[in-house]
């Protein structure tokens, strides 16, 4: 009888020990699927703060058949909605973009920006503050009408600066340090890392003003581009023709 107690014993120990790496394997497959949406949403969220702990971003290249628009153009973004791969999350226009010497041009102070990622040539991000003195300013005037993308997923993230040379490399030059329709600047949120998102309804438009800084012994001024789905789907570029 002690024998084949024993012997019941084991054959628990037994089940114990291939019931855990069954329950280690469930749980290792949750927590990759959970870090993999966190990652698929980090631009998207404009998380702030992320500074060296940011991976190196990919240059991507602009193919022949990526649209080129100019300012002042209409422009359709997409964004994928209940199987509709091709649906129009937004329309976009730069009402203007420009160069500012002083920030006074634009009506507001060093005290209303935010300190940003803002990229070298190689794609690598350096966490900075607000540095006029080292950095040019990139001012521009944006008309967005939300034709179908949901509130809590409208973010200025969505558009990205980039710069395009000669061999038609894609490169993000920086995240914006001043956006006027940011949910947290309107006290609507109190969360600084969600400071790129802002509250449209659907069929409702808004103007707004984002700054962007520019490390111009990184990049030619002439090459910069507002891109609608940087290393998305259906990328779409504006050109801001802007001068030296």
């Amino acid at each position: 009888m002690f024998v084949s107690q024993v012997k019941g014993m084991e054959n628990i120990r037994m089940k114990k020990i291939k019931i855990i790496p069954i329950l280690i394997s469930v749980f290792s497959i949750f927590f990759l699927m959970g870090c993999s949406d966190d990652s698929s949403h980090q631009l998207d969220e404009g998380a702030l703060g992320k500074g060296k702990d940011v991976p190196q971003e990919e240059i991507v290249e602009k193919e022949s058949t990526d649209k080129t628009y100019k300012i002042g153009d209409l422009v359709e973004c997409v964004f994928p909605l209940q199987g509709d791969s091709q649906n129009i999350g937004l329309t976009v226009k730069v009402d203007s973009a420009k160069m500012v010497q002083s920030l006074e041009e634009i009506g507001i102070g060093q005290e209303d920006l935010i300190d940003m990622d803002i990229f070298n040539n190689a794609g690598e991000p350096y966490f900075q503050s607000p540095d006029l003195e080292r950095y040019s300013v990139l001012s521009c005037d944006l008309t967005i009408h939300n034709k179908s993308t949901p509130k809590d997923e409208t973010t200025i993230s969505k558009f990205t600066l980039v710069s395009i040379g000669e061999d038609n490399e894609v490169k993000i030059v920086s995240h914006p340090t001043y956006f006027s329709k940011s949910s947290y600047l309107l006290n609507e949120n109190t969360d600084i890392s969600k400071y790129y998102q802002y509250s449209l309804n659907k069929d409702e438009e808004m103007s707004t003003t984002v700054v962007w800084l520019i490390d111009t012994t990184e990049f030619e001024i002439s090459n910069l581009y507002l891109c609608t789905s940087y290393m998305g789907e259906s990328p779409e570029y504006i050109y801001l023709d802007l001068q030296d």
